[in-house]
């Protein structure tokens, strides 16, 4: 089993679903979210990519380290954090990466712990 990280909502939703107030308090107070990444799928379409994700798949990290890169600045993770954002580790099998990003099926991941999203610190677990 491979630990994935992926920021979501209490809700289980993902944080930049259709550009979602948590991306944004991020953005508008560091302007340094690395999204080029998302395009990087070497050997694949992006645009199917992100159909099957819409229809049976999630994105998350591949690791913290991959999430601080996307994320960067503490002050900008604090205020998604002040929106109500997590980090949750999801134990999965199976994964489409590009090496910072993953594409993964949420209902057949095992759902572990929770992490401050500023401080990037085990909360639940």
């Amino acid at each position: 089993m491979t630990t994935v990280f992926r920021i979501e909502t209490p809700d289980g939703k993902g944080i930049c679903f259709y550009n979602s107030k948590v991306c944004d308090a991020y953005h508008k107070k560091c302007h340094d979210e690395n999204e080029s990444s998302a395009t990087e799928w070497p050997g694949q379409e992006f645009q199917a990519i992100y159909r099957t994700c819409a229809l049976h798949q999630n994105f998350a990290f591949a690791s913290l380290e991959a999430l601080k890169m996307w994320f960067p600045q503490t002050v900008g993770r604090a205020d998604m954090k002040a929106e109500g954002a997590m980090i949750v580790e999801y134990d999965v099998n199976d994964i489409l990466s590009n090496g910072s990003q993953v594409i993964f099926n949420k209902h057949k991941a095992v759902r572990g712990n929770t992490r401050d999203l500023e401080t990037l610190e085990v909360v639940n677990g």
